[in-house]
């Protein structure tokens, strides 16, 4: 049920989430977002 994908990928959409918050325009967080999705996915080898 718990296995180490579903950890890792709730740790980083709560810190894209909080990355989201402290950006100043929509558009940096949109960016911030892809970023943490893109360093989920080049760890994780999908």
């Amino acid at each position: 049920m718990f296995n180490k994908r579903n950890i890792a990928a709730v740790i980083f959409a709560v810190f894209a989430v909080w990355l989201s918050t402290i950006a100043p325009t929509t558009s940096i967080a949109w960016m911030l977002g892809i970023l943490v999705l893109t360093i989920y996915l080049l760890l994780l080898k999908w």
